[in-house]
């Protein structure tokens, strides 16, 4: 997994990962602010890696339903911290273009996926 900042740069995933867990000034945003954020955040990797935002409509609604459903493919009901910043980091590489981070926004998503419930999040009639 190659993830890279918004100037094409390669990112150490172990320095990472160690941002990630500090996540004690970020607040739980709610869903829509995330799926806002997301979109936001797919218009910026993808002018960074010059490719098209039509796919996800600049929306965040379809490209918040890809990150959850690898999210959730991943987790356990017994998941901790790492395993869902692994799981985030897993999905962003395989969804946002050129596997770019934005950090404020990556530590939004992990603080939203670790402050809801495994069941209310994973389960499979969840409908968002």
């Amino acid at each position: 997994m190659v993830l890279k900042n918004l100037q094409l740069e390669p990112l150490s995933i172990n320095l990472l990962k160690q941002n990630l867990r500090d996540l004690d000034n970020v607040a739980v945003p709610t869903l829509q602010e995330l799926k806002d954020n997301l979109a936001e955040y797919y218009k910026q990797a993808a002018e960074a890696v010059g490719t098209s935002t039509h796919q996800f409509k600049n929306d965040g609604i379809t490209l918040y339903e890809k990150i959850r459903n690898i999210v959730c493919s991943i987790l356990k009901e017994d998941s901790v911290l790492d395993d869902i910043i692994d799981a985030v980091l897993k999905a962003i590489a395989s969804v946002i273009p050129g596997g770019i981070i934005i950090g404020w926004i990556v530590k939004k998503l992990v603080k939203f996926f670790f402050n809801s419930a495994y069941n209310w999040l994973c389960a499979a009639n969840v409908a968002m």
